[in-house]
């Protein structure tokens, strides 16, 4: 029987691995390692414990998102994500909706059934056009109509 190992590669220091990986000659092979990362996902998804920072930044990381993306689509500012990876062991970052909303992504992804994502993003461009001056017309059709920015 093969000894767990402590899997600390992936940038959380509470995941072992019973099998499915070799050591040869020092060097680590994880057989499958993206189907590996996925499960990681699921299970961080799926369980009932508020996320650390380092499981906010896997996430993240599995997601393709930078910060700043990350940050419009949960209403934060980048500095408050850059805030919360940073602290990785902290299981309270103190803002449930935004945990909520990454898990739904990732959810998404995984799944891939809903726009949650495509949604989310939709909103935080409402926020551009809700910050902006809007100019109506009057038209030949005698109806007002919102002009359109070039």
């Amino acid at each position: 029987m093969t000894e767990a190992y402590h899997y600390t590669e992936c940038g959380l220091n509470d995941i072992y691995l019973a099998n499915g990986f070799e050591m040869n000659a020092g060097r680590l092979k994880i057989h499958d390692i993206d189907g590996l990362h996925r499960a990681i996902g699921r299970w961080l998804v799926s369980t009932r414990k508020q996320l650390s920072g380092g499981e906010i930044r896997f996430l993240r990381h599995e997601l393709e998102l930078s910060q700043a993306t990350l940050s419009t689509l949960l209403g934060v500012t980048e500095r408050t994500v850059i805030r919360w990876e940073r602290d990785r062991e902290n299981r309270d970052i103190g803002n449930p909706s935004a945990e909520r909303t990454l898990r739904l992504i990732y959810m998404e992804k995984e799944i891939g059934s809903s726009d949650v994502y495509g949604s989310l993003e939709r909103i935080a461009n409402l926020e551009d056009r809700i910050n902006r001056l809007v100019e109506f017309s009057y038209c030949d059709d005698n109806e007002w109509h919102e002009n359109m920015a070039a």
